[in-house]
């Protein structure tokens, strides 16, 4: 800012000295405007503000947003529920499916059923190396954690874990 002060108040001088004495050349107006004007403009280039549109200036209470909705899930433990959906939890937090959908993109970079299936992955990873858990089989910690099929928990353990829910257990147990 201030050198963009100093460039325009050495423009307003040459144009002054110009119209009163003829001391200064009238092209050093233009020219040091232009120059003024690509300093400008290459410093926002390096520091992106031109990438900046009207959305920094909105009040942004998405992370307050996915807070309520990370709370949801951990404390209320909703991804438990084998029927969580996407419209559920809207509801129940009182926005758009479309909203809800953003804010978990966003703040979790997950969609909103890996957002769900790597919680359940999770418990299932506790319940699988838990010591009293071992005489319960796979796939009833499969729908103990909130899934209706056992082919999706191996899907999804597969997915986060890079391993079979029972080739975990082997390895931890």
């Amino acid at each position: 800012m201030r050198i963009l002060l100093i460039g325009f108040g050495i423009i307003w001088i040459s144009y002054v000295l110009n119209m009163i004495e003829d001391a200064v050349p009238y092209v050093i107006g233009p020219i040091m405007y232009s120059l003024v004007i690509y300093y400008v403009s290459i410093v926002a280039y390096q520091l992106k503000i031109t990438d900046i549109d009207g959305n920094v200036f909105k009040i942004n209470d998405d992370s307050v947003l996915f807070d309520q909705i990370y709370s949801l899930f951990i404390d209320e433990k909703l991804y438990l529920e084998s029927t969580v959906s996407l419209t559920k939890l809207s509801k129940r937090i009182g926005k758009s499916n479309q909203k809800t959908s953003e804010v978990i993109n966003q703040y979790a970079k997950q969609n909103f059923n890996d957002f769900v299936n790597y919680h359940r992955v999770q418990d299932a990873k506790k319940l699988l190396t838990d010591s009293e858990s071992a005489k319960y089989t796979i796939s009833s910690i499969a729908f103990d954690v909130g899934f209706n099929s056992l082919s999706s928990f191996n899907s999804a353990f597969k997915k986060f874990e890079s391993m079979t829910p029972s080739v975990y257990r082997k390895k931890t147990l």
